[in-house]
């Protein structure tokens, strides 16, 4: 475990790096924009923090979140080993994958991130709950589509059965989830096609970030297993 642990922290470091410069060059512009807007509308607030401290703020925030990443994504690794085919590149990348999609995908679909300006405010903690719910809810989906593959495969169906039988138990709930859980009943006080973009650029930046952390994770513990290997030839 300490290994994947480490190469964990590794690929958490680099992929919140790579998401941070996404963040100050792409996401923060817009978010610029979309402040202005709030502030010319007469419904800006006093913040608590300067532009550029909000800035690095957002910065070494999005660096931890990598970390954070990194370390869940090498211990999901490092416990599916046994269980998944393949190498450790491909699980690394499958569990990048899977989690980009249940954690932050589906969700979007049903709570998209929102700039300043979008959403009453008095309103913020609900919307977080929701949120968090639907993510628990989109987790549990997961895990028991999951489940039913390995019970169908175990049970003499064929590999593509047992899967597409998954994936529609999981497409199945979370549709349900969806349309039971109350809209996030946001208020947009900026142009359409500013708020999208946002959104799309936030979801580029986790979905950068997941991909940038699968790659480096798996890169380097197939680097590790390879680097054993060639010491016990040489030994031999």
């Amino acid at each position: 475990m300490g290994k994947y642990l480490r190469e964990g922290l590794v690929a958490g470091v680099v992929a919140g790096f790579v998401a941070a410069v996404y963040l100050a060059t792409v996401v923060q512009p817009i978010l610029g924009e979309a402040i202005a807007l709030e502030e010319r509308s007469g419904h800006g607030h006093e913040p608590l923090f300067t532009r550029l401290g909000q800035q690095i703020g957002g910065a070494i925030g999005t660096l931890f979140y990598g970390v954070l990443v990194g370390l869940i994504l090498g211990v999901v690794v490092a416990l599916t080993r046994h269980r998944l085919l393949g190498d450790d590149r491909q699980r690394a990348m499958r569990g990048a994958t899977a989690s980009f999609v249940c954690v932050l995908l589906v969700p979007f679909l049903k709570y998209p991130g929102n700039p300043p300006g979008v959403g009453d405010p008095a309103t913020v903690s609900r919307r977080a709950g929701l949120y968090l719910v639907f993510v628990a809810l989109s987790i549990i989906s997961a895990w028991s589509a999951w489940r039913l593959a390995r019970t169908l495969r175990a049970r003499g169906r064929s590999r593509e059965v047992a899967n597409l039988a998954g994936v529609a138990c999981y497409i199945a709930a979370v549709a349900l989830a969806a349309l039971v859980l109350p809209g996030a009943g946001n208020q947009v006080g900026l142009p359409v096609e500013l708020v999208w973009r946002f959104r799309i650029a936030s979801l580029g930046g986790s979905a950068l970030l997941m991909a940038v952390a699968g790659v480096v994770l798996g890169a380097r513990l197939v680097s590790d297993q390879s680097a054993v290997v060639t010491e016990v030839d040489v030994h031999a």
